[in-house]
């Protein structure tokens, strides 16, 4: 590649007219058709806890079909509820539009944090669109109702107010913003982040030497703010339960996927796995860490103190999720950011002066962009697009845009990784207007939907019995439906409609109640019937 023309460079007014309509699309392709597919486990969850939340005016103790949630803390649960009572409804879109202003902050996050980092801030730029247009975040966490996204990037401002008010030698700011945060990770996800806390902590203390903080009058304070916070979350907790009971299943969420959990056959096939399935998960834009294979890698990332950090940040934290066989690309997105700032690093050496490494990556990233024009028509030949509207019209409009974008790459070479980034979003897009909508209509969350639905419309008073397991799904649905809590019964009574297990009904009511219709568990795809007294 000619050195001239691979500099992230180029006219102020062409580069800023391309990073408008980057940032135009990248709003169109978070927002399109956000709220048309169905609601898959966890985002029932999330919306279901805020909405018994609400029926049972109890905002401290969560619960899922009346019975305590012992899982997640319920500071997620307020933010759902902030925005159900704003728009004065609860349906898909509402819950998923938190999800799409957290990714947009967690993007201009990256780039604050990192904009005197490289030669210009154009490279935390680039930075920023890289963790935005991975294909983790792009085609699955910024479309859904889920906790990570926020969670994460409270770990990130983590990481990145330590390493900046460490090195002001503020000790009240750098442990504040640890416990600080880690309080509100706490309320969001339960032990993941004193982990988190703990780790960095450690870290910046052991990279520059500053043990004697941690006997500070600063560290104790923090210690007891933090603890304080937690022990008046639980002191109201208690008056409807009682607290200690939480405890175990927090844990239990906490290191369930964990090495305590697992062979040690396990652990060691994860240890080799687990770093290609993140290059698999985060491409295109992990295809960078070729960059890294370098015999000078750590004295060059020492010339840098905020990307020698980040590295060391990134390696100490995500060695929990290293040695754990059970874990998901979401629970590592706060590292994301670390990484790709020391790919971004590097990036911006090799491009002056190519070497094997960068043409190999820029090779890679070449055959996705001229790849993508033709790979759009694949969706001819998948059955369930046939829901779609004007399917062809959408395919050529976006393929003639991808091609288009190979002729600019060749045009304007210095912004080849920013077309990238249009190809990235533009992809989205596509996702948003064609698979999306098949999705809306083929999959088993959206059979589960309206089977739910058409329950809740149908039976009144409805019940589930006794221990009957539904799954978060059905509940979210019939009680959205409804509009109010649907409660556990182990008493039937005349006239009452219950949901039930299929085996425990024949085992045990057949002959005293009547089946009079079925719904799909959202979990098991089991049948589960509605019965009522004969």
């Amino acid at each position: 590649m000619n050195t001239k023309k691979s500099q992230v460079t180029g006219t102020d007014k062409t580069y800023k007219k391309l990073i408008l309509v980057i940032i135009a699309l990248a709003i169109v392709a978070l927002m399109y058709n956000l709220g048309i597919m169905s609601f898959i486990g966890d985002e029932a969850l999330r919306s279901l806890v805020s909405m018994e939340m609400h029926y049972r005016n109890n905002y401290i103790m969560p619960t899922t079909n009346g019975e305590f949630y012992f899982s997640k803390p319920p500071l997620y649960n307020w933010i759902l509820l902030t925005f159900f009572y704003v728009y004065g409804s609860v349906d898909e879109w509402i819950a998923r539009f938190p999800t799409v202003i957290f990714t947009l902050l967690f993007t201009f996050t990256i780039y604050h944090f990192y904009k005197n980092t490289f030669e210009t801030k154009r490279w935390a730029i680039l930075l920023a669109l890289m963790f935005l247009t991975c294909g983790r975040i792009m085609f699955w966490d910024s479309f859904l109702a889920l906790i990570d996204i926020f969670f994460s990037l409270l770990m990130f401002l983590m990481f990145m107010l330590a390493y900046r008010f460490g090195h002001k030698e503020n000790k009240w700011m750098f442990f504040f913003s640890l416990y600080g945060l880690g309080f509100l990770g706490f309320m969001l996800k339960g032990f993941p982040a004193p982990m988190f806390l703990a780790i960095t902590m450690m870290t910046y203390i052991t990279m520059y030497k500053k043990w004697s903080w941690l006997l500070s009058k600063f560290h104790l304070f923090n210690v007891l703010i933090f603890g304080g916070f937690v022990a008046l979350y639980y002191y109201l907790y208690n008056h409807s339960y009682e607290a200690s009971e939480t405890v175990a299943p927090l844990l239990e969420q906490a290191t369930k996927r964990t090495i305590l959990k697992y062979p040690v056959v396990d652990v060691l096939k994860h240890i080799v796995t687990y770093p290609f399935e993140n290059l698999y998960h985060f491409l295109p834009w992990s295809i960078f860490a070729l960059l890294l294979i370098r015999p000078d890698f750590i004295k060059k990332i020492k010339e840098n103190d905020l990307i020698n950090y980040s590295f060391w940040c990134f390696i100490a934290n995500v060695s929990v999720y290293w040695v754990s066989p059970e874990v998901f690309p979401r629970y590592v997105l706060m590292l994301v950011p670390l990484i790709f700032a020391v790919f971004t690093y590097f990036l911006q050496f090799e491009i002056k002066l190519p070497t094997w490494r960068l043409k190999i990556a820029n090779s890679l990233l070449y055959f996705i962009a001229l790849i993508l024009p033709v790979g759009v028509y694949v969706v001819f030949f998948v059955d369930e697009t046939d829901v779609v509207n004007h399917l062809v019209l959408k395919t050529v409009f976006i393929s003639i845009l991808m091609a288009v974008t190979i002729w600019l790459i060749f045009k304007y070479r210095q912004y080849f990784y920013y077309f990238i980034v249009i190809d990235i979003l533009l992809l989205r897009i596509f996702f948003d207007a064609v698979i999306m909508p098949s999705r809306a209509v083929y999959s088993h969350t959206t059979q589960v939907k309206n089977e739910s639905i058409a329950l809740a419309r149908k039976y009144e008073p409805l019940h589930v019995y006794k221990d009957t397991r539904l799954f978060f799904n059905n509940l979210f649905y019939i009680t959205n439906e409804k509009d109010q809590l649907i409660d556990k019964q182990s008493v039937l009574l005349p006239q009452h409609f219950y949901v039930i297990d299929s085996l425990d009904w024949q085992s045990n009511f057949a002959d005293k109640t009547m089946k009079v219709d079925s719904v799909m568990d959202g979990e098991f795809r089991q049948k589960r019937y509605v019965i009522k007294l004969k």
